[in-house]
């Protein structure tokens, strides 16, 4: 796709590309506060599963992050505004998902992850995460099965 052109708000510069759909929020100093939410993704064997495709979704739908899980198996969002969460991890062998974005804000663009925490396959039966301001949920550890 052709960028349309960058962005500048401040020192940053963002990037806008045509045909996609982003929701961007702009802050204006002090910064809001900031939620977090980290974890592990590990086979049953207790080793780390690196590179797995981890989903965090705001519950309203209005927009969602997508990142992989490091060498260790770990993943984290630091820069999450207070509210509710669903988490979800795309598992080894699933369809890789079509967008390759960080972000999305259209709703039927939200990419379906295969396993949800904690340990649903369905998005309707996942646990919402509820973070209030400068809250930390470290323990969002997901598990799957050795390979």
């Amino acid at each position: 796709m052709d960028s349309i052109g960058p962005m500048y708000v401040g020192d940053a510069a963002l990037k806008v590309t045509g045909g996609l759909c982003w929701n961007v929020t702009l802050w204006k100093s002090p910064e809001p506060p900031h939620v977090r939410l980290s974890g592990h993704v590990k086979r049953s064997d207790g080793s780390p599963a690196p590179k797995i495709p981890v989903l965090i979704i705001y519950e309203d739908r209005s927009g969602y992050t997508t990142q992989e899980s490091d060498a260790d198996g770990y993943f984290h969002e630091d820069s999450l505004r207070p509210g509710k969460y669903t988490v979800g991890i795309n598992l080894p062998g699933a369809p890789a998902w079509k967008d390759s974005g960080r972000s999305g804000a259209c709703q039927n663009q939200i990419p379906e992850a295969s396993l949800y925490y904690s340990g649903m396959h369905n998005r309707s039966d996942a646990l919402a995460i509820d973070l209030a301001t400068d809250a930390k949920r470290d323990d969002i550890d997901f598990t799957i099965s050795a390979q």
